[in-house]
């Protein structure tokens, strides 16, 4: 069902459905422990920004994630430091 969320002053459902994809098509997400790691990476940073992430699933080349936030989220900063900051923690 639809939901509303409500500040003190606006009404809203801010839904995305995010595609992240790894550089030149690589077939990194073929190792269960790296598509963990990489779901608990995604869902600290969320909480961080105070986004809640519904549902994420992995391709072998990319990664769908839909998440939840409010109108105040500066969507630009958070996903550039999702994905540097997942791609940074993968590599070590």
């Amino acid at each position: 069902m639809y939901q509303l969320d409500k500040t003190g002053n606006a009404v809203f459902s801010l839904y995305f459905h995010l595609i992240t994809v790894v550089k030149y098509r690589q077939e990194v997400f073929t190792d269960d422990n790296i598509i963990s790691d990489a779901k608990s990476i995604f869902e600290k940073i969320s909480s961080d920004f105070d986004v809640q992430i519904i549902e994420q699933e992995c391709g072998i080349d990319h990664m769908h994630i839909l998440f939840k936030c409010k109108p105040t989220l500066d969507i630009t900063k958070y996903i550039n430091i999702l994905k540097g900051h997942s791609s940074r923690k993968i590599r070590d």
